[in-house]
C-alpha cells in the first residue's frame, strides 16, 4: 500500500478548491477499495440493505396516499348508508348506530295508557244492535222483537167522524204492554214516504139494555176518532224502511185494541192486559135517526 500523500500547501483560493476535490476523490477511491476488499457475502448484505431502504422510502408515500383515498371512499359510503337506512353496523365494535329520532313519539306512556283504559272500556258494554225486519211488511217493535201486523180489508173513515166502520174481525195480533214503536218495510218507501201516521182506537161495541135484539153486538168493533200522532223517520240501515214513533216518546198505550193508519191502510193489533180505559168500550143504541154510540158507563 503506497504511503499517504501529504497535502500540499496552497497559496490561492483556486488551488484550495482543487485540493478539496482531490481529497474527496481520494476518499471515494478509499471506500471503493474497502468495498472490493470485503467478502462477497458482506457486499450482498450491504446491497440488500440499500435495496430495502430504497423500497421502504418508495413504499411509504404510496401507503399514505392509499390510506387517504380509502378513508375518503369509506366516508362517502357511510354517509350514503345513513341517508337510506335507519341503522348501520359499525366495523369497530359491531353495535347498531341509531338514526336521529323523527318526532317525539313516546311508546311506553301510550302502552301504559292502553293498559289502564282497557278495564274501563271493557266495562262499558256496547248497546245491542236493534232488530229489524228481513221481509216486507208493517211491524210492531216491542222489547227488541218484530211482530208482523196484518192489514184490515176496510175503508178508513174520515178522522173527523167520531165513530164509524163496524167490523167483526176477531183479534189476531197481541203485543206486550209497554213502550211500542213501528217499522214499515216497503219497496216504494225508497222514493215516496208519508210525513206522518196515526194510531186510532178500535173500541168494542157492547149490547145496551134497550137493544136486546142486537145479536152480534159483543163481536162488533168500531173505529173511533181518538188518535195518537206518530212521527216518521228514516232507518239508516235501509232506504226502504221508516220508523214510526209516538210524538210523545214517554207514551205507553193502555191495554186494548188499536188500528195503525199508514198510507191510508189500517193494521190492527191488541195491547195485552185488562182494559181499564173507557175509551175502548162503546154502547150502541138504535134511534130513529140511526145508531148512536156512547162510551160505556161501566166496563164489562
Amino acid at each position: 500500500m503506497p504511503p499517504p500523500r501529504q497535502p500540499p500547501v496552497h497559496t490561492s483560493t483556486a488551488e484550495a478548491s482543487v485540493a478539496v476535490q482531490e481529497q474527496q476523490t481520494i476518499l471515494i477511491e478509499k471506500l471503493i477499495a474497502e468495498e472490493l476488499q470485503s467478502s462477497p457475502r458482506d457486499r450482498r448484505s450491504v446491497t440488500s440493505e440499500w435495496k430495502v431502504r430504497n423500497f421502504a422510502w418508495f413504499l411509504a408515500p404510496a401507503t399514505v396516499l392509499l390510506a387517504i383515498g380509502t378513508g375518503m371512499l369509506m366516508r362517502g359510503n357511510v354517509a350514503s348508508l345513513f341517508n337510506t337506512t335507519p341503522q348501520v353496523v359499525s366495523h369497530s365494535n359491531a353495535t347498531p348506530v341509531q338514526s336521529p329520532p323523527q318526532g317525539r313519539r313516546k311508546l311506553k306512556p301510550a302502552i301504559a295508557t292502553f293498559v289502564h283504559r282497557a278495564p274501563i272500556e271493557a266495562a262499558a258494554s256496547a248497546p245491542p244492535a236493534r232488530s229489524l225486519p228481513t221481509t216486507y211488511g208493517i211491524f210492531a217493535s216491542s222489547n227488541g222483537r218484530m211482530i208482523r201486523l196484518e192489514p184490515m180489508n176496510i175503508r178508513l173513515p174520515d178522522s173527523r167522524i167520531a165513530v164509524s166502520v163496524l167490523t167483526t174481525k176477531p183479534r189476531t195480533v197481541v203485543v206486550p204492554h209497554g213502550p211500542l214503536s213501528f217499522v214499515a218495510y216497503q219497496r216504494e218507501l225508497m222514493t215516496s214516504a208519508p210525513d206522518n201516521a196515526q194510531l186510532r182506537i178500535l173500541a168494542q161495541v157492547a149490547r145496551t139494555p134497550s137493544s136486546p135484539a142486537v145479536a152480534m153486538a159483543n163481536d162488533a168493533w168500531a173505529i173511533r176518532s181518538v188518535s195518537v200522532d206518530l212521527t216518521v223517520a228514516p232507518v239508516p240501515e235501509s232506504r226502504e224502511m221508516v220508523e214510526l214513533q209516538p210524538v210523545n216518546p214517554d207514551l205507553v198505550l193502555s191495554p186494548g185494541r188499536y188500528v195503525l193508519v199508514f198510507k191510508n191502510q189500517a193494521y190492527d193489533f191488541v195491547v195485552a192486559g185488562k182494559v181499564t180505559d173507557k175509551a175502548h168500550c162503546l154502547e150502541r143504541a138504535e134511534t130513529p135517526d140511526g145508531d148512536r154510540f156512547t162510551e160505556c158507563r161501566n166496563l164489562p
